[in-house]
């Protein structure tokens, strides 16, 4: 009796009823398939209120072009680690990809790509990280630290002449003083085959997911 009368009463809330998977978490390993996307069990996963660049996506800093969409899964899959990543569901997108806030030990990993400048505050859908972005800006991390095209505009066609002059020629990750240490992976492939060691260092020249060490 005591379960009709709660199930009455949240059928007369004001604000309708109450999606029963509204709050569901999904919680596990995850596998980074690019800077706002995971996946997690098998679910695939993109984080909401935020936009990073996309896998082939490229940027320009200090007069070089950069493959700033590898950048963004690479940095995500560093954050990221062996910890277990925890998130909440938002809604679920046209693609069928669960619409979630992540967190890794503690760590907002929405927030924290916006912050670290590889991923935009989606304003289109939200404002929440519109603050982490301004900062990102003001400190000319990531992507900020030169010229690139907004991932939904890029998604649209749009190109940047730089885009456009170097088809073919971006390298991994922008100028650094380094570029002979590549990326080792600390779990499973954050890219297609951008990881190249699981256990130990290599080096090779640029082309390779340059972790500039």
């Amino acid at each position: 009796m005591g379960r009709i009368v709660i199930l009455a009463l949240a059928m007369l809330s004001p604000l309708g009823p109450v999606p029963l998977r509204a709050a569901a978490v999904l919680s596990g390993q995850a596998s980074v398939i690019d800077g706002d996307t995971i996946e997690v069990h098998g679910q695939r996963i993109r984080f909401f209120g935020i936009d990073a660049p996309e896998s082939h996506q490229t940027c320009e800093a200090s007069g070089q072009t950069y493959r700033c969409g590898l950048q963004a899964a690479l940095a995500l899959t560093d954050e990221i680690g062996q910890k277990t990543v925890s998130c909440e569901k938002h809604d679920v997108d046209r693609y069928g990809r669960v619409v979630t806030v992540c967190r890794a030990g503690g760590e907002d990993l929405n927030a924290w790509m916006v912050s670290q400048g590889w991923a935009l505050a989606y304003r289109h859908y939200s404002t929440a990280y519109v603050g982490q972005e301004e900062a990102a800006h003001a400190a000319k991390l990531g992507i900020w630290r030169g010229t690139f095209t907004a991932p939904w505009d890029w998604r649209h066609g749009q190109r940047s002449p730089s885009d456009e002059a170097t088809t073919g020629q971006a390298t991994a990750g922008p100028p650094t003083a380094s570029s002979a240490c590549c990326k080792v992976c600390s779990v499973s492939q954050a890219c297609g085959d951008a990881c190249i060691s699981k256990t130990k260092s290599c080096h090779k020249s640029q082309g390779c997911a340059c972790n500039a060490q």
